[in-house]
């Protein structure tokens, strides 16, 4: 199918679902790559149909050790100190904020504070944090 039949084919059944108030088919099955995606949203503004973004909630993603790991050491390698924080707050959203700060001995409002971009907490502090989270922070040569 050519891209301008795709895009028709998509603006129509947009149109009707405009029309009907409703999405007629589960777009995120269709929406399989950045190309389909990019052609959706086309698609979108052109009906001037309005979109609803929501946003992406990494914590909900962060259920396995290896992926924990993999995500703080993606935050480490090349995040800001912000970014690292932020990943740090994710992981202990993802395992459960109150049973984080509990075996970090925090409050949870502190371990909130403490793990805010532009909050500067102590080095012990994320090191508490990290036993806490399960997780130990390394050093290799690059």
């Amino acid at each position: 199918m050519k891209k301008s039949a795709r895009k028709q084919t998509v603006l129509a059944k947009t149109k009707r679902a405009r029309d009907a108030e409703i999405i007629p088919f589960d777009v995120t099955r269709y929406l399989t790559n950045e190309k389909r995606v990019a052609q959706y949203l086309d698609a979108l503004v052109e009906a001037r149909v309005p979109v609803l973004l929501t946003t992406f909630d990494s914590a909900k993603h962060l259920k396995s050790n290896k992926a924990i790991a993999a995500y703080l050491n993606d935050a480490f390698a090349d995040g800001t100190p912000d970014e690292i924080l932020l990943a740090f707050f994710q992981v202990a959203r993802a395992r459960g904020m109150s049973r984080v700060a509990k075996a970090a001995g925090m409050s949870r409002e502190n371990l909130s504070k403490a793990l805010l971009p532009k909050s500067n907490p102590l080095f012990e502090t994320i090191m508490k944090v990290a036993r806490a989270l399960g997780v130990q922070i390394t050093v290799s040569v690059v």
